[in-house]
């Protein structure tokens, strides 16, 4: 006769075995899906953190930034107020110096100017009192010499009383053209002085 196995009542599979089962499968999935939700948490807590350190970061090398550009922006207009005061200050200096060498040069052109016009009035007059020097001499010479040109006219009226035709010609030849052309020098000279 074959052996039978023993039936163990134990193994004989319930509705209270099942719903046990059921609730402490559930009971792990419970703690399961808590862990994993704590997991989580702490996940999103950790980025929030890292996000606010960062924000901090971020906020304070800004600020630490404008600082900076602000320091050198107020650095940067001193100093370009100090060149513009200095480059404002040598302008005016030398415009200042040209102004005074433009009147020492306007004084000294008046005063060589000035003396150059009175040396001219001066040498003028002094021409002027020559000129008519001058001229009253070549008056004087011309009047002379008309004197003397009479003279010799009547000289010439009474020299063919005394002299013979032939001496008379030698003389007309070789002396009236002298004082003839004198005659016209002086009187040219007189015209020139008097019209001058």
């Amino acid at each position: 006769m074959a052996h039978l196995p023993t039936f163990d009542p134990d193994d004989i599979v319930t509705v209270d075995k099942l719903d046990l089962r059921l609730r402490e499968s559930e009971a792990r999935g419970e703690t399961a899906i808590a862990h994993v939700q704590l997991r989580m948490e702490q996940r999103f807590n950790e980025v929030d953190a890292r996000f606010a350190a960062l924000e901090t970061t971020i906020e304070l090398r800004s600020s630490a930034l404008e600082a900076k550009i602000t320091e050198q922006s107020t650095a940067l207009e001193t100093k370009i107020t100090e060149q513009s005061s200095a480059l404002e200050a040598k302008i005016t200096e030398q415009s200042t110096a040209l102004e005074m060498r433009s009147t020492a040069l306007e004084a000294k052109i008046t005063a060589q100017s000035t003396a150059l016009e009175a040396k001219i009035t001066e040498r003028y007059s002094a021409l002027e009192k020559q000129s008519s020097a001058l001229a009253l001499t070549m008056e004087q010479r011309s009047g002379g010499l008309e004197a003397r040109l009479a003279a010799v006219e009547e000289a010439m009226r009474l020299l063919p009383e005394l002299v013979s035709e032939r001496v008379l010609r030698t003389l007309a030849f070789w002396i009236l053209p002298t004082i003839v052309s004198a005659i016209g020098v002086s009187v040219a000279l007189a015209r020139a002085v008097g019209s001058g």
